[in-house]
């Protein structure tokens, strides 16, 4: 008896969970929107401290922080676990910390955006952030 109720628990536990590959994949669809927060929200910390889009880019990060935060991994759902893939993600993979993704980023907020920004400035503050930024996604709820 107890044995079936553990695998029903276990189950309804799981359910909603993702497995590795598509926790990576949703993970993958949110990066670009993440790093574009992240370097406006740099961007506005280091140059335009009164910049009005800048609780607008906040929330936007915050909600897509939120959204991978809210995804469980499928039986080892840990801090460990999330964080290695997440580090992979949007580290490793994609080289969102390196200075030719960083300008390619900023090249085209400053067309899009109409805003300066010096990217040496920018640089620092930025990869700061992207760390703050993996470790609340790492974090389960």
């Amino acid at each position: 008896m107890n044995q079936i109720i553990k695998e029903k628990i276990y189950r309804n536990l799981n359910e909603s969970a993702f497995i590795r590959s598509v926790f990576i994949l949703k993970l993958s669809e949110l990066e670009r929107q993440i790093a574009m927060n992240l370097i406006l929200i740099s961007y506005c910390e280091i140059q335009d401290s009164k910049n009005k889009n800048y609780n607008h880019w906040l929330t936007e990060l915050k909600a897509h922080l939120s959204n991978i935060q809210e995804m469980k991994l499928k039986l080892k759902n840990s801090y460990e676990k999330r964080k290695k893939y997440i580090e992979y993600e949007m580290i490793e993979s994609y080289e969102l910390n390196t200075d030719r993704m960083i300008n390619l980023y900023i090249n085209e907020l400053n067309k899009k955006e109409n805003i300066n920004i010096d990217i040496a400035k920018i640089r620092e503050r930025y990869l700061f952030r992207l760390t703050e930024a993996i470790n609340i996604m790492s974090t389960p709820i």
